[in-house]
Protein backbone atom coordinates (compact mmCIF):
# COMPACT_ATOMS: atom_id res chain seq x y z
CA UNK A 1 0.00 0.00 0.00
CA UNK A 2 1.06 3.07 -0.61
CA UNK A 3 2.38 5.92 2.10
CA UNK A 4 -1.06 7.75 2.30
CA UNK A 5 1.22 10.97 4.00
CA UNK A 6 2.61 11.59 0.19
CA UNK A 7 1.25 12.29 -2.57
CA UNK A 8 3.14 11.86 -6.03
CA UNK A 9 2.15 12.68 -9.67
CA UNK A 10 3.84 13.05 -13.21
CA UNK A 11 4.65 16.15 -14.80
CA UNK A 12 4.92 15.91 -18.34
CA UNK A 13 6.83 18.41 -20.29
CA UNK A 14 8.76 18.07 -23.31
CA UNK A 15 8.27 14.27 -23.49
CA UNK A 16 10.46 14.29 -19.72
CA UNK A 17 8.96 12.62 -16.85
CA UNK A 18 9.45 14.43 -13.44
CA UNK A 19 8.06 13.10 -10.38
CA UNK A 20 7.16 15.40 -7.73
CA UNK A 21 5.61 15.10 -3.84
CA UNK A 22 4.72 16.66 -1.27
CA UNK A 23 3.80 15.46 2.53
CA UNK A 24 0.68 15.82 4.08
CA UNK A 25 1.44 18.96 5.59
CA UNK A 26 2.34 20.88 2.73
CA UNK A 27 -0.93 19.89 1.11
CA UNK A 28 -2.74 21.12 3.86
CA UNK A 29 -1.16 24.37 4.35
CA UNK A 30 -1.40 25.01 0.62
CA UNK A 31 -5.16 24.72 1.02
CA UNK A 32 -5.01 26.80 4.53
CA UNK A 33 -3.68 29.39 2.33
CA UNK A 34 -6.04 29.44 -0.62
CA UNK A 35 -9.57 28.94 0.92
CA UNK A 36 -10.41 32.11 1.14
CA UNK A 37 -9.83 32.44 -2.73
CA UNK A 38 -11.97 29.19 -3.78
CA UNK A 39 -14.25 30.46 -1.48
CA UNK A 40 -14.65 33.43 -3.64
CA UNK A 41 -13.76 32.98 -6.65
CA UNK A 42 -15.83 29.55 -6.57
CA UNK A 43 -18.44 30.75 -4.44
CA UNK A 44 -17.98 27.35 -2.94
CA UNK A 45 -20.25 28.52 -0.03
CA UNK A 46 -22.94 28.33 -2.75
CA UNK A 47 -22.71 26.05 -5.14
CA UNK A 48 -20.63 23.48 -3.34
CA UNK A 49 -18.32 22.58 -6.32
CA UNK A 50 -15.26 23.20 -7.94
CA UNK A 51 -16.08 23.24 -11.66
CA UNK A 52 -16.68 24.95 -14.63
CA UNK A 53 -19.82 23.73 -15.45
CA UNK A 54 -21.78 23.13 -18.67
CA UNK A 55 -22.40 26.81 -20.18
CA UNK A 56 -25.21 27.17 -22.88
CA UNK A 57 -26.06 29.47 -24.88
CA UNK A 58 -28.05 31.23 -22.22
CA UNK A 59 -26.29 30.88 -19.50
CA UNK A 60 -24.83 33.96 -17.90
CA UNK A 61 -23.33 32.91 -14.73
CA UNK A 62 -21.28 30.44 -12.98
CA UNK A 63 -23.46 29.26 -10.20
CA UNK A 64 -26.19 28.36 -13.41
CA UNK A 65 -23.20 26.88 -15.50
CA UNK A 66 -22.76 24.45 -12.57
CA UNK A 67 -26.05 24.18 -11.98
CA UNK A 68 -26.66 23.02 -15.60
CA UNK A 69 -23.48 20.21 -15.48
CA UNK A 70 -25.64 18.30 -11.92
CA UNK A 71 -28.80 18.49 -14.35
CA UNK A 72 -27.04 17.07 -17.24
CA UNK A 73 -24.58 13.98 -15.09
CA UNK A 74 -28.47 12.98 -13.03
CA UNK A 75 -30.32 12.71 -16.95
CA UNK A 76 -27.79 10.68 -18.21
CA UNK A 77 -26.53 8.42 -15.25
CA UNK A 78 -29.09 5.78 -15.51
CA UNK A 79 -30.72 6.15 -11.43
CA UNK A 80 -33.04 4.80 -9.38
CA UNK A 81 -34.19 5.88 -6.06
CA UNK A 82 -32.57 2.91 -4.98
CA UNK A 83 -29.25 3.86 -5.32
CA UNK A 84 -26.41 6.55 -3.69
CA UNK A 85 -24.31 8.51 -5.96
CA UNK A 86 -20.82 9.20 -4.33
CA UNK A 87 -19.71 12.51 -5.88
CA UNK A 88 -15.49 12.12 -5.28
CA UNK A 89 -14.21 15.07 -7.57
CA UNK A 90 -12.17 17.66 -7.35
CA UNK A 91 -13.01 19.98 -4.36
CA UNK A 92 -11.01 21.72 -1.70
CA UNK A 93 -11.71 19.36 1.83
Amino acid sequence: MANLSIIRFAILYKNCEKEVSYTKDEIAQYYKECNNAYRDAWGMDKNFQLNLGLWKKETKKLSDALYNLNEEIAANADLNDTMHVLDAGCGVG
